[in-house]
């Protein structure tokens, strides 16, 4: 393969294998080649999937090898997914912490953390999470929640801001039922069981990620929450005359968990599949 890293390599064989226009594609970035040349690296150039790829490469995309080399690539795709974010977004791992909406401002990428919180702003509003009501129409006795930002950038270079409710401020009984809040996990030994019939069956899994999990939980009837102008979203809603009534659960809030498994029942049902009795 001469002085060709595997990294260059795996944004060739993107390029040459992968239609651009595919919606399905499985695209290697920069960053994600940079980690898997470390990852070549550290194992001496003896990655497996160095060598599955430098195979597919090798044999030029002709007619039977095609799917082989797609196969290739999307294993490629699982693999580097491990450390997608290693490389070229950062100086140092001190920079991967968490921070409060006032300290990522003060600093000097103000601009991108203000771009970041826009985009937040924007995927409640996609997801109709609030709607502003004026201050004078919310009942007098209605307590209005805070709310707050973690603040982290990822890896990869990537500024991530996250609103949370400060879900210490519900009240049981008006809020939230505390009978109703804790949602059930599968158990780990579920796990080992389903994992070990997958390899004698010789099964594959899909790995479901939900994006903004807990902003599609509903609330039950009589929970009414109301939320002050989060930080940054001044320029949206003038705080002096505004607050957000919540129409969907969101992260911080005691019920958020439970709502997004409820929702989550619902949509498996729909699509047709039974709960586990054994592990319900």
């Amino acid at each position: 393969m001469g002085n060709i890293s595997m990294g260059e390599i795996c944004l060739a064989a993107v390029e040459k294998f992968v239609e651009e226009d595919d919606p399905e594609q499985v695209g290697v970035t920069e960053a994600e080649a940079n980690y898997f040349d470390r990852m070549m690296e550290i194992d001496n150039g003896k990655t497996v999937m160095g060598e599955i790829l430098a195979t597919a490469i090798e044999r030029n995309g002709g007619g039977a090898d095609e799917e082989f080399q797609t196969w290739a690539i999307k294993m490629l795709g699982e693999v580097i997914a491990v450390g997608a974010g290693i490389g070229g977004g950062i100086e140092n791992t001190a920079e991967l912490r968490v921070m409060k909406f006032e300290e990522a401002m003060a600093g000097d990428d103000k601009e991108n953390w203000q771009k970041a919180v826009d985009e937040e702003h924007d995927r409640m509003v996609k997801r109709k999470v609030w709607k502003a009501v004026l201050k004078k129409d919310v009942p007098a006795a209605a307590k209005i929640l805070t709310s707050t930002w973690a603040m982290k950038k990822k890896a990869n270079g990537t500024y991530r801001a996250r609103l949370n409710a400060r879900g210490f401020e519900q009240q049981d009984g008006q809020h939230f039922d505390k009978y109703d809040i804790a949602a059930p996990v599968t158990s780990d030994i579920t796990i080992r069981v389903v994992l070990v019939i997958m390899i004698i069956a010789g099964w594959t899994g899909e790995l479901l990620d939900i994006r903004g999990a807990f902003l599609h939980g509903d609330f039950k009837p009589g929970e009414k929450l109301y939320m002050k102008v989060p930080k940054g979203f001044e320029k949206h809603y003038d705080p002096r005359y505004y607050v957000l009534l919540l129409l969907q659960t969101i992260y911080g809030l005691k019920q958020a968990a439970m709502a997004f498994w409820k929702k989550l029942l619902e949509c498996f049902s729909d699509m047709n599949y039974d709960r586990c009795k054994a592990d319900p």
